[in-house]
Parts: structure tokens; C-alpha cells; sequence
């Protein structure tokens, strides 16, 4: 593959949705495609249709020149759990902000209940029952070390606080969402409560 393909490749992936520096780049490209580029300024500087430079370092141009959004999967760029997307993505796109995440984490919380078979339960309950540290449904670790305990007791507290803060109010009043950036992060944080669910174990 062409140093500016897997520049490119990288920048569809969402590598560059953070500030990169040039030597991050170039290890990403030996680690990812084996290619070592002994001038990688260069090679970024002919990228400059899709790339820009700040002092932080490179980043993608699409928010600098306003592109058109649909231009842009995000879900994508983000790698959103397929189950966030199959929820969530029409509305996203059509601008339903609001409707979005609230779909998004109540198939987090749905999601939980069929895992842990606790169909009797929802929202705080469900997930304080489901990932207890004494007496978890839902193993996320060995629980062998304090570092396991705190891991389980901390992510216990993000679910029901995720139902809690995030899908109960969009759920029981009419939320005026209009930012396509906090969506996103809103949607971020349900695909990888899906993602960590996926590794549990069901004891």
C-alpha cells in the first residue's frame, strides 16, 4: 500500500479525529501496515485535502472547511456497537439528537437485562443487581485484586448512572438536543458500555 492510502485509510478509520505528531503517525503506519516513510512531514503535507496542521499537531480538515455531514459515516469514524447503531444511526442522521440517545441507552439497559436473564428488574435496580461486587450476575473481571473489585463496583456505578442521568431524563422529558459533537459523545459512551457487556461473563 502507498504511504498517502494508508494515510488516508487511517484518516477514514478516525485516527486523526485527535492531534497526531508526525512520529505518532509514522509508528501507527509501521505497527498497522509495515511501511516506514523516512520524510512522513512530506507524505502528511500532501494530505492537506483531508489533513491540516496545528500546533498540537495533525488532524482532519472536515470541521475546519464545513463539510457536508453526510459526507461522513460517524458511526464509522467512531466505531459505534452494532447494537447503538441499529438504534440509534437513522435518527442520528435525520437530526433526532435527543430520540437518539435515548434509544441508544435503552438498549444498553435491555441489552443488560437479557444478558443477566433479570428481565424482573430495569434502570438503577437492574444494574446495581447485575454488576454487584459481593454477588455479580454480570462478571466483568476475576475479581481477584482490589483492582478488579474497583473495576466492577466502578463500572456498576456507570451503568445505573448512564440510566440514570442519560436515559431517563431524555426518556420522561422533551429534551432540546441540537449538538451533533455531544450526541456523538453521548453515543460513544453507550457503544462502549455495549462493548464492555459483550466481555462479561454471566455467572
Amino acid at each position: 500500500m502507498r504511504i498517502n492510502a494508508a494515510i488516508k485509510e487511517l484518516w477514514t478509520d478516525g485516527f486523526f479525529l485527535e492531534h497526531r505528531k508526525p512520529s505518532v503517525v509514522g509508528k501507527k503506519l509501521f505497527e498497522k501496515y509495515g511501511i516506514t516513510c523516512s520524510n512522513i512531514l512530506m507524505q502528511l503535507k500532501s494530505c492537506d485535502s483531508f489533513l491540516r496542521k496545528e500546533s498540537k499537531g495533525w488532524i482532519q480538515k472536515i470541521h475546519a472547511h464545513n463539510s457536508n455531514p453526510k459526507e461522513m459515516d460517524y458511526f464509522k469514524l467512531f466505531n459505534i456497537h452494532p447494537e447503538i447503531d441499529k438504534v440509534s444511526k437513522q435518527l442520528f442522521d435525520d437530526k433526532h439528537y435527543p430520540q437518539a440517545i435515548f434509544e441508544a441507552f435503552k438498549r444498553v439497559n435491555n441489552l443488560v437485562k437479557e444478558k443477566s436473564g433479570r428481565s424482573d428488574l430495569d434502570g438503577k435496580g437492574l444494574m446495581l443487581t447485575s454488576f454487584s461486587v459481593n454477588n455479580p450476575i454480570l462478571q466483568m473481571n476475576g475479581l481477584s485484586s482490589q483492582s478488579d473489585k474497583d473495576e466492577q463496583e466502578g463500572f456498576m456505578h456507570l451503568y445505573a448512572g448512564a440510566i440514570m442521568g442519560i436515559r431517563n431524563p431524555k426518556g420522561h422529558e422533551t429534551i432540546i438536543q441540537k449538538n451533533k459533537d455531544r450526541t456523538l459523545k453521548y453515543l460513544s459512551f453507550a457503544s462502549l458500555l455495549c462493548e464492555r457487556l459483550d466481555e462479561c461473563k454471566k455467572r
